[in-house]
């Protein structure tokens, strides 16, 4: 039987804690919705540097990849709410 510091078997421990609740398997994470907000950063973060370094092409690279970000997010908002509505409908 394994002991920590404290002295509690490891089997002991888990007997004890509380239940969580694993949020992370329960939720089904919209991949459009992420990888949109991170363009949008991105071509944030671009832009920025681009008026920085006086560099006109950056800065518009930057706000186009801000806008596909939108775009991508905006179609992931879409698809999530279509989903739910399919689900509401469906019959218990």
């Amino acid at each position: 039987m394994n002991r920590d510091e404290a002295g509690v078997s490891y089997e002991r421990w888990q007997k004890r804690r509380p239940a969580i609740p694993n949020v992370i398997e329960e939720t089904e994470v919209n991949k459009d919705q992420v990888k949109g907000a991170a363009k949008q950063v991105v071509g944030k973060a671009q832009e920025k540097t681009g008026k920085l370094m006086k560099n006109r092409k950056q800065q518009i690279k930057g706000a186009a990849k801000q806008a596909a970000g939108k775009v991508q997010k905006s179609y992931g908002d879409v698809k999530e709410e279509v989903e739910r509505q399919d689900t509401d409908q469906q019959p218990d």
